[in-house]
């Protein structure tokens, strides 16, 4: 079983210098990120965008990383 021992949010540019979220995971088998993207391309394979408030979601993992966090 995977333990994580902690996560993160922040913001970033895409590649058309818009913002997004980027959530990155430490795990006991290395770390992981992923970011979303904003919905601007429209391919029949594109994933779904990030419409959220991405300030507060931020704000909000920061709140609960002590919850997510294996000490």
């Amino acid at each position: 079983m995977v333990i994580i021992k902690s996560v993160s949010a922040k913001s970033i540019l895409d590649s058309r210098k818009e913002k997004t979220i980027l959530v990155s995971i430490n795990t006991d088998v290395g770390k992981f990120s992923a970011s979303s993207p904003n919905g601007k391309s429209i391919g029949k394979y594109e994933s779904k965008p990030y419409k959220k408030s991405l300030e507060n979601d931020i704000k909000t993992l920061k709140e609960f990383k002590d919850y997510f966090s294996k000490d």
